[in-house]
């Protein structure tokens, strides 16, 4: 597009004799400003509307969040059956207001990514066994029958009361 159409050029001190260059040099600036006009009511109007549905999530540090990620592994060439969300994944801190560094619940790798391809986790994390590192490994609580550091048999958690009352 010329510039002469985008900005106005200074007043020429010489005027075009030529009708026709005249009003085809006024048609086309006014064709112009009104296509401007028109744009810019139309992003307006999409600005409202986008607005009116778009919901920005917060996030802090230490909320679980799905992440996206939509390139297929190296040897899957489809995306149809792909998961494109990972997670569950903790943020661990900001390196920028939109710039989140989180860390994978299960698999404790860190990744770097845009707030835009984060959305809340509303489930609960799967449960991993996290060992105590200040106690000794013999003086953790054994939930599943073990027996305790005293010699005594602790049975499973709940399964006592079951057990009876599916005999009754």
């Amino acid at each position: 597009m010329p510039a002469a159409l985008i900005a106005r050029p200074p007043e020429e001190p010489h005027r075009t004799t030529v009708p026709f260059v005249r009003d085809l040099r006024d048609t086309l600036r006014d064709a112009h400003q009104r296509v401007r006009d028109a744009t810019r009511s139309s992003a307006q109007t999409q600005k409202l509307y986008y607005d009116v549905r778009s919901r920005q999530a917060v996030f802090t540090e230490g909320h679980l969040v799905w992440m996206f990620c939509p390139r297929p592994p190296v040897r899957q060439k489809f995306r149809k059956l792909q998961r494109l969300w990972t997670g569950p994944w903790r943020i661990e801190s900001f390196k920028l207001p939109l710039v989140v560094v989180l860390k994978h619940i299960v698999k404790r790798s860190r990744q770097t990514v845009h707030v835009d391809r984060l959305l809340p986790c509303n489930t609960p994390p799967p449960a991993v066994p996290e060992v105590d590192s200040k106690l000794p490994p013999d003086s953790q609580t054994p939930t599943d029958g073990q027996d305790t550091p005293d010699g005594d048999s602790q049975p499973l958690l709940g399964l006592e009361e079951d057990s009876q009352s599916w005999g009754d």
